[in-house]
């Protein structure tokens, strides 16, 4: 044949292969670190969120509370029962 070193060449492809195979691992270790970073702050974001959601409700039970003379009004099918009352108490 053309005198070709067949050690020499399966040997610079395992190093080539094998130094191929290394930047992926770093790219690839790099790009779950970036990941975790973002699920942690998404987490704390949530957790943020979650508290901020806590606080409205407080405030949303004080308004709704009659101490403050705020008039709470009732769910939609109530309010439909009792204008269809007053209706039919006027037909009669």
């Amino acid at each position: 044949m053309l005198g070709v070193d067949w050690a020499k060449l399966f040997t610079s492809l395992i190093s080539s292969l094998g130094a191929v195979f290394a930047v992926y691992k770093l790219w690839f270790q790099r790009r779950l670190e970036d990941y975790k970073r973002k699920l942690e702050n998404n987490s704390k974001l949530f957790e943020i969120e979650i508290e901020l959601l806590k606080e409205v409700s407080v405030i949303n039970i004080k308004a709704q509370n009659p101490q403050i003379n705020i008039r709470v009004q009732p769910p939609v099918y109530e309010a439909f029962a009792s204008k269809h009352c007053e209706y039919i108490d006027g037909l009669n």
